[in-house]
C-alpha cells in the first residue's frame, strides 16, 4: 500500500468511525511534510510555521467529509498549507504595519508638550472661523465619531473626516505662531487624550440644582415685567405695591427652599465623599490581601521546588547505590571493506537473536545542497526470521562477509523480505566522512546482547563511496540492562550519565 492510499484509508476511518487514533496517525505521517512547506512559505519563521501547521490540520479535521475527490490527501495538504501560510503572512504584515504606525504616532505625541499647549489651546480655537471650530469641538471635546459629526453638519462620514483634518491643520498653523510646533496627527492625539478630564464628584448635582433655581427666578421676573407693561392707569400703582409684596414673599420662600436644597445637596456630597474614601480604603485592603496572597504563592512555589530537588537528590543517591560496579563483558568484533557506485547496494549480515537474524543494506545517495550535489549514504536495517533469510540464501554469519548488489536487486530483496514478515527500518542520509552508529536488534528481558555497526564512509576519486564497516556484537552489563528496563525516561537518562562517568 503506498503512502497516499494509507492516508486515504486513515482519513476514511476518521470520517466514518471518528477514530482519534487514525487521525493522530495521519498527522504523524504528514506533519514533517506540512511543517517543511509552511516553514518555506513563512520565510523561516518557526513560530508562524507552527501556527500554520495547526490551522491546516484543524481544517483537515473539519473538512474531512467534503474533501474533493480529485485531490489526494498529500496534494490537498500541500495546496492548503500554501493558502493558509499566505493568509497568515498577510495578517502578520498588517499587524506589523499597524504597530509601526501606532509607534510613530505615539512618538510624535510624546514630542508635543501639553503644559505649553493647554494655556493657548482655547484662544487658538476661538481665532478659527465657526465652520472650522465646530467640527473640532464636536470631535475632540464632544468625543463624537465622524459619522455623528457628519449627521449634525449634513455631511457624509468621509466628508466630515476631511473637514476635521483641514480644521486641525489650520489649528496647527495657529499654534505654530505661538511657538508650539507639531504635526497634525500628534496634535490630534494630544488633544484627544488631554482636552477633556473628569469633573469633581458631586459637581453635577450642585450645578443642576443651581441652574434650575436660576431658571425659576428668571421666569418670575419676566412675568412681572409683562404685567407692568400692561398697566395703563393709575390703579396700576396699587397693583404694583401688591405685587411687590407678593414677589418679596415669593422670593423669600424660594430662598428658604434653595437654602434647604443646598444643605441637602451638601449632605449628599459629604456622604458621597465618605463613600469614595471607604471604597478607596477597601481597594487598598484588597490590594494588600492580593500582595499577601502572591507572596504566599511564591513561597509555596519555592517549597515545591525545594521538595522536587530533595526528591531528585534522594532518587539520585538511591540509583547510585543501586548501580553495580562495572562488570566484565564479552564482545565480538569484525571488519568489512567495500567500494560502492551510485547505483549499487552493500549487503552485510549482522547477528542472530533466537529465531531472528539481521541484515544491513547501505547504498550511496546524492542530495542537492546550495546548488551542489553532495554524496551521502543511506542505511536500511532488516530483521527477519532465520528461515525466511535461509530461503533467500542469506545465512552467512560464519564468515561475516559482504556482497554488492545492484539497486534493483536490493529493492526486490527488501520487497520479498517485507512481504515475508521482516521488519524494515531506514535511517536518514549521513554525510561522507562522518561516523554513524546503527543500532540493530532490541534487548528483551530474556536477552543480554546488542549489535552495533560503525560506518566510516570516504568519497573515492572516481565518484564512488568507499566504506569501512566495524561491527561489534557484545554482551550487555547488568547496569545497561537496568537502564533499558527502567520505565521512567528521566531516570534512564540519569542512570546512563552515571554509567558513562564511571567508564575509564
Amino acid at each position: 500500500m503506498n503512502a497516499d492510499a494509507d492516508n486515504a484509508a486513515l482519513l476514511r476511518e476518521f470520517v466514518e468511525l471518528r477514530s482519534e487514533t487514525a487521525f493522530a496517525t495521519l498527522v504523524r505521517q504528514n506533519l514533517n511534510f506540512v511543517y517543511s512547506v509552511a516553514l518555506r512559505r513563512c520565510g523561516g519563521r518557526t513560530v508562524l510555521a507552527e501556527e500554520v501547521c495547526q490551522l491546516v490540520f484543524i481544517d483537515l479535521a473539519r473538512q474531512a467529509r467534503a474533501l474533493p475527490i480529485e485531490y489526494s490527501v498529500a496534494g490537498w495538504l500541500h495546496q492548503h498549507t500554501c493558502f493558509v501560510a499566505a493568509k497568515q503572512l498577510r495578517t502578520e504584515r498588517r499587524r506589523e504595519r499597524r504597530e509601526d504606525i501606532a509607534m510613530q504616532l505615539r512618538t510624535l505625541a510624546d514630542e508635543t508638550d501639553w503644559s505649553r499647549l493647554a494655556p493657548v489651546l482655547d484662544d487658538s480655537l476661538l481665532e478659527l472661523t465657526p465652520p472650522d471650530r465646530e467640527p473640532l469641538v464636536q470631535r475632540f471635546f464632544g468625543q463624537q465619531s465622524f459619522a455623528q459629526i457628519g449627521v449634525s453638519l449634513g455631511l457624509s462620514e468621509n466628508a466630515a473626516r476631511m473637514r476635521v483634518d483641514r480644521a486641525l491643520e489650520k489649528l496647527r498653523r495657529r499654534l505654530a505662531t505661538r511657538g508650539i510646533t507639531s504635526t497634525a496627527e500628534a496634535l490630534g492625539l494630544v488633544i484627544a487624550a488631554q482636552a477633556v478630564g473628569a469633573a469633581p464628584i458631586g459637581l453635577g448635582i450642585v450645578v443642576t440644582a443651581a441652574s434650575l433655581a436660576a431658571s425659576a427666578s428668571t421666569a418670575s421676573t419676566f412675568g412681572l415685567l409683562s404685567f407692568l407693561a400692561m398697566m395703563k392707569s393709575k390703579a396700576a400703582f396699587a397693583a404694583i405695591l401688591l405685587l411687590a409684596v407678593t414677589v418679596g414673599w415669593v422670593f423669600h420662600q424660594r430662598t428658604l427652599q434653595l437654602r434647604s436644597e443646598n444643605e441637602f445637596l451638601r449632605d449628599r456630597l459629604e456622604a458621597a465623599t465618605v463613600e469614595a474614601r471607604l471604597a478607596a480604603e477597601k481597594g487598598r485592603l484588597a490590594e494588600d490581601e492580593l500582595d499577601r496572597g502572591r507572596a504566599e504563592q511564591q513561597e509555596l512555589l519555592k517549597l515545591r521546588g525545594e521538595l522536587a530537588r530533595l526528591r531528585g537528590q534522594v532518587a539520585k543517591e538511591s540509583s547510585t547505590a543501586s548501580l553495580s560496579p562495572p562488570a566484565q563483558r564479552w564482545a565480538e568484533t569484525w571488519q568489512v571493506q567495500a567500494t560502492l557506485g551510485l547505483q549499487e547496494t552493500l549487503l552485510t549480515p549482522g547477528g542472530a537473536w533466537g529465531t531472528n537474524e539481521s541484515l544491513l543494506l547501505i547504498r550511496p545517495v546524492t542530495e542537492e545542497f546550495a546548488d551542489q550535489r553532495v554524496l551521502q549514504y543511506e542505511s536500511v536495517i532488516i530483521t527477519a526470521p532465520a528461515e525466511l533469510l535461509k530461503s533467500q540464501g542469506l545465512t552467512r554469519w560464519s564468515d561475516r562477509g559482504a556482497e554488492v548488489l545492484s539497486d534493483g536487486a536490493a529493492a526486490d530483496l527488501v520487497e520479498i523480505l517485507e512481504k515475508g514478515g521482516a521488519t524494515i527500518s531506514r535511517t536518514t542520509p549521513t554525510a561522507p566522512g562522518a561516523e554513524g552508529n546503527v543500532y540493530v536488534g532490541f534487548t528483551e528481558d530474556d536477552r543480554d546482547e546488542t549489535l552495533n555497526f560503525t560506518l566510516t564512509p570516504v568519497p573515492a576519486a572516481d565518484g564512488r563511496l568507499s566504506l569501512s564497516i566495524a561491527a561489534e556484537r557484545r554482551q550487555l552489563s547488568p547496569d545497561e540492562l537496568q537502564i533499558l528496563r527502567e520505565p521512567d525516561a528521566e531516570m534512564r537518562i540519569r542512570l546512563r550519565e552515571q554509567l558513562e562517568a564511571r567508564k575509564p
